[in-house]
């Protein structure tokens, strides 16, 4: 998955940009002066088959975009971030995904992870949480939740 923000992200913004990529074991790129074509391209000539779009409200990620390689738009997340002062040590080779909420199964083949019943290490797990509707956390090698934490307050799919 090829990971940007709208344009001119605060480095807040970037910085949950690169933590996600380190933890999904994707690329982030610089959006720059780039149109939305332009990102298409850049996504099918990288040979990746989805795009993250990452937008944000008074400097801070607040949204989520998914699309295809194509440009269709697959799901939006409304979310809020926490970022730890830790290392993500995920073993991308052994890196699953277990998914709790039902309505949220389509965002499966998004991340072109394996499905999983673990939680134990190197899992994606999507869960319900009591503040929020949901909350995506990563579990790293040793077990331990690393960055970044993603809290899904609302979610919109096409």
């Amino acid at each position: 998955m090829l990971i940007t923000t709208s344009r001119k992200p605060s480095n807040r913004t970037r910085t949950f940009c690169q933590s996600l990529s380190r933890a999904l074991n994707s690329r982030y790129i610089n959006r720059g002066k780039m149109s939305m074509r332009n990102i298409l391209l850049k996504v099918n000539e990288l040979g990746f088959s989805n795009l993250l779009i990452i937008s944000e409200k008074n400097g801070n990620p607040n949204t989520l975009t998914f699309y295809n390689h194509e440009g269709e738009q697959l799901i939006i997340l409304e979310v809020s971030v926490a970022l730890k002062n830790i290392r993500t040590n995920i073993n991308h080779e052994k890196l699953s995904i277990n998914c709790q909420i039902d309505e949220l199964r389509d965002i499966i083949p998004i991340f072109d992870l394996p499905e999983t019943e673990s939680l134990d290490t190197n899992t994606l797990i999507i869960k319900k949480q009591s503040n929020t509707k949901a909350v995506m956390e990563f579990i790293d090698d040793k077990g331990l939740t690393t960055n970044p934490l993603i809290y899904i307050h609302d979610w919109r799919i096409g």
